[in-house]
């Protein structure tokens, strides 16, 4: 039977609002801009001192900025990756930085579309996405999937691709373009080289069978288009690309030239599983695998009203009145609300070994697809992310959740919103993520693997404490059994970053924690300051906090084991520290300016003591960094030279064909400005033989 409990952590009197402005939480301007420089050198301790028991290798990555559109969304933008090399030399602890932005084929395809040569082929962000009329950008500025020293970065809309730890440069895509299936192949495939794909930002490795699990789906546009476009584009798009597909894959490494295995998803009564909003994450356990579709709507007629408004010679209607604008997005871009619940799919992981076949030819077309049993599980409120125990004894499924209430992370702040009633709008952070309308809760649920029945159920809130939480990390060996703690990252609470039509969108939310009073008292504020949390998973209490001054900003929390962490005296969970970035407007000594971008560095088992070790550099400015992860040693593939070879052929065998028959007016300038770009010094010659995979 399903029990919910709501534990409120004693904190003070947490309902009467701020009123000293002193006390604002001030999100720093920092957070939006960037320096695009890869670097590699030693960073410069400004505070505190490194411990002498960290070690290995922190990689962050976050999105560029994009200097010729300025308000567009802030993670839209070439993923740049970071890396911190914790090091002893002559028992002195060092810290270094390596950075790389994530160069894909159509990163080096819009660079050159920048020159007036092949500006009519010109790549623009609009909104979430960055595209052009050779398709869409594969940014890979999410997230990373460690796979045994073997490491992935990934995208939400495009391939994830497996990088070099060592040398932080691109090996190759997880399969090839004929393997997947676009998201709008119905519209893309004939007339763009780079297509959309769907898939989570967060997948799954198997170290167990040593495979990548994914998936590779589409909404279909039933789902993302305003009523208006569709009819307009639902006679020309065949039925089942308009309704949407999703396809578990399997990604199978050191088979010598590993193909993608799939399986579409149905429920018993033999309808499709489609996803609603977005399948952002999927977790594995012994027995089972879990789909989330999370809070983060696609908001797709954002993307192609801009398109439209250029295609016209309305390009952000700068020429007309706010107003007008204002009515125009109301009409044509209506804001999609996020569900207040959120759907997991569940599959039995013996199931794969099964041969179901689908009735009928595959909706598009890849080379084997398998018929898939998934159960529907409902789960009150919207969820951002989640972590899955991987022991799920008795077909018992534990999973550790944020709720992010009311928090719709698809909708930015545009140059020409409103405020919210009774406060301010802080204009110049546009293209930043909106704030929530509510406070947020952190989760555990017990599900049964083989029903699908919620069985039990407790959460946490607290009105000072759980507000915009999303990101997280824990001690990663917890994988092998059950996780006891988990380090959650809070982004506080302002109203200066709610617009007035996130405030009306949401003030009936029905999940609604805090009164809507508290948001819009005239002369008040309710603001909160950014919070790094520490959960006790099985007391389900927040044990341990740290509350950063209003001011700075955090981002991208890591966990990074002592060398001692196998101590038997000492909890594991806790043995460690907490790596992250933090920003702010203060003045900065290492280069006479007023940002300040610093990593530091917290004892995960004393969080409330305020950081032991900041570190910074006179080059380093960040944008808003996402996700990140950890590894202790640091190896490049066997072969170099045969990577190389790889690097180049395994992109022009992605392209060259498709090219050579519907663009042959631009494979010179594919040879030239993209596979060229991955040859080795020595220069590969164009050959037409595939090219085998990495083998270890």
């Amino acid at each position: 039977m399903l029990q919910e409990q709501t534990h409120n952590v004693p904190n003070g009197d947490s309902s009467a609002p701020n009123t000293s402005t002193e006390q604002r939480l001030h999100i720093p301007k920092s957070i939006l801009t960037a320096n695009e420089k890869e670097f590699d050198d030693e960073l410069q301790v400004t505070f505190g001192s490194l411990p002498k028991n960290i070690h290995g290798h922190v990689f962050i990555v976050g999105a560029l900025p994009q200097p010729q559109e300025p308000g567009s969304q802030i993670y839209n933008g070439d993923g740049m990756i970071y890396r911190i090399d914790f090091g002893n030399t002559n028992d002195v602890i060092t810290a270094k930085l390596k950075s790389r932005i994530a160069k894909t084929p159509c990163y080096y395809a819009d660079k050159a579309t920048q020159t007036e040569y092949y500006q009519k082929y010109q790549f623009r962000s609009y909104g979430l996405a960055r595209v052009g009329k050779l398709g869409s950008r594969n940014q890979l500025n999410t997230g990373f999937l460690p796979m045994n020293g073997r490491l992935l970065v990934t995208f939400d809309a495009g391939r994830p691709y497996e990088i070099d730890p060592e040398k932080i440069e691109l090996i190759q895509p997880v399969g090839s373009t004929s393997e997947w299936i676009g998201a709008f192949s119905s519209l893309q495939r004939s007339n763009s080289i780079f297509l959309t794909y769907f898939t989570p930002a967060h997948p799954a490795y198997d170290f167990e069978n040593e495979a990548v699990f994914t998936v590779n789906y589409s909404t279909g546009l039933s789902r993302i288009l305003p009523q208006w476009l569709r009819q307009i584009i639902k006679p020309s798009i065949k039925k089942d690309f308009f309704e949407g597909f999703t396809d578990l894959v399997r990604y199978r490494l050191n088979t010598g030239k590993p193909e993608l295995e799939r399986w579409r998803l149905f429920f018993e009564n033999d309808d499709p599983v489609i996803i609603e909003q977005s399948l952002h994450q999927i977790a594995i356990t012994r027995d089972y695998i879990v789909l989330a579709d999370i809070a983060f709507p696609l908001e797709i007629s954002q993307v192609v009203f801009n398109i439209v408004l250029k295609l016209v010679g309305l390009e952000n209607l700068k020429y007309f009145p706010k107003d007008f604008k204002r009515w125009i997005y109301s009409i044509f871009v209506k804001l999609r609300k996020q569900q207040p619940f959120t759907n997991l799919y569940i599959v039995r992981r013996k199931d794969l070994e099964g041969d179901f076949s689908t009735d009928s030819e595959p909706r598009l077309p890849v080379n084997k697809v398998k018929k898939l049993l998934a159960k529907k599980v409902v789960i009150p409120r919207e969820v951002s992310h989640f972590i899955a125990d991987y022991d799920n004894k008795n077909d018992r499924i534990t999973i550790h959740l944020a709720h992010n209430n009311a928090w719709d992370v698809t909708e930015w702040i545009r140059a020409d919103d409103e405020p919210a009633p009774n406060n301010e709008l802080r204009a110049d952070l546009a293209g930043l993520v909106v704030g929530p309308m509510d406070v947020g809760f952190l989760g555990r649920y017990v599900i049964d693997g083989k029903s699908g029945a919620l069985l039990k159920s407790r959460v946490v809130s607290d009105p000072d404490l759980t507000w915009s939480i999303s990101l997280y990390t824990y001690r990663a060996l917890e994988s092998l059994g059950k996780i006891k703690n988990i380090y959650w990252l809070s982004w506080g609470f302002s109203m200066e970053i709610v617009p007035k039509r996130i405030f009306e969108a949401y003030q009936n939310y029905e999940y609604r924690g805090l009164p809507l009073e508290n948001f819009n008292t005239p002369g008040k504020y309710y603001d909160k300051p950014v919070q790094l949390l520490r959960l006790n998973t099985e007391l389900m209490e927040i044990e341990d906090r740290y509350s950063f001054e209003p001011g700075y900003f955090a981002s991208s929390p890591q966990f990074v084991p002592c060398l001692e962490a196998n101590s038997e005296n000492v909890e594991g969970s806790t043995n460690g520290y907490i790596v992250c970035t933090v920003f702010s407007d203060n003045f900065n000594p290492l280069n006479s300016t007023d940002e300040t971008d610093e990593i530091w560095i917290f004892d995960a088992q004393d969080l409330k003591k305020g950081a032991i070790c900041k570190l910074g550099h006179k080059e380093l400015n960040l944008k808003l960094t996402i996700h990140s992860t950890w590894l202790s040693n640091l190896k490049s593939p066997d072969n170099p030279e045969s990577v190389e070879n790889l690097r180049y052929q395994s992109v022009r065998d992605d392209y060259h064909e498709f090219v050579k028959k519907n663009f042959p007016e631009l494979i010179d300038f594919l040879e030239q400005e993209v596979y060229k770009k991955y040859a080795s010094q020595e220069s590969v010659s164009p050959s037409e033989e595939k090219c085998s995979r990495i083998e270890s």
